[in-house]
């Protein structure tokens, strides 16, 4: 409440004018708050769409961090360096696939049985883009492919991209490298000779072809690329801080 001194004097005239004083104060005052209140307005929505932000980051963050994990730890179990194998895809695929989805990929096929070393991913990647460009097929789905292939040993849908792979004369040449008798192998080890063929048969196209050309398409791609992985670490940070973690605990 405002006190507003009147004096025993002030009637009449003097009565109006302090009325019209009055309502004037309260209509500044009116003006005043009604403003505050549209900028008030803003300024909370301003922070609750920040804040819709950081939540959105903070739970892709989390998912990244939960491929992270497992791919660091898919990769300890049979012996490889998980940053290592990361730069190598991330080399041969020339940027233009997030690492979430390397990652995730790879994880797929590890989880899936592959054992392949950081040399063996840099050349199933190099292979899928040459692959990529050849058949029109997304280089990422020709790497899926292609592992699969040396996961299970059924070859059809890498044989689409690579041409027939001789499955017999791989198992005869892991029979003599292994030495065991002719049609001794096992299902695992026809799985590993048909493995071995299609690496040797990928290896050999390179030779022939080199690998893929950087066009302007891949460009475009890897600076998509670098723009979703700048937010995607950005998340992962949000996600694994110990004051967000704290703060949400608190709930």
């Amino acid at each position: 409440y405002y006190w507003l001194p009147v004096c025993d004097e002030c009637s009449g005239d003097g009565a109006k004018a302090t009325g019209s004083g009055l309502s004037s104060f309260m209509g500044t005052l009116s003006t005043t708050f009604a403003g505050a209140g549209v900028a008030l307005g803003a300024v909370v929505g301003a922070i609750g769409a920040v804040g819709a932000g950081i939540i959105a980051l903070g739970m892709r963050g989390a998912d990244v961090a939960d491929i992270r994990g497992s791919f660091a730890l898919l990769n300890k179990t049979i012996g490889n360096d998980s940053t290592a194998v990361l730069a190598t895809l991330k080399t041969a695929f020339a940027g233009t696939v997030s690492d979430f989805d390397l990652m995730k990929m790879a994880n797929v096929a590890l989880t899936g049985g592959l054992k392949a070393s950081k040399q063996d991913f840099g050349l199933l990647a190099d292979a899928a883009r040459v692959l990529s460009d050849r058949t029109g097929t997304d280089a990422t789905l020709a790497f899926g492919e292609l592992t699969k292939a040396m996961v299970t040993g059924k070859t059809k849908g890498a044989e689409l991209l690579v041409g027939v792979i001789d499955n017999d004369a791989a198992f005869r040449a892991y029979e003599k490298t292994i030495g065991v008798a002719t049609g001794a192998l096992s299902e695992q080890q026809k799985i590993d000779a048909t493995a071995i063929a299609l690496k040797g048969q990928l290896k050999t196209m390179l030779d022939v072809s080199g690998k893929a050309q950087f066009d302007f398409a891949d460009a475009v791609a890897a600076a998509t690329t670098m723009v979703g992985n700048f937010k995607d670490n950005l998340g992962e940070a949000i996600a694994q801080s110990p004051v967000v973690q704290a703060m949400w605990q608190s709930f």
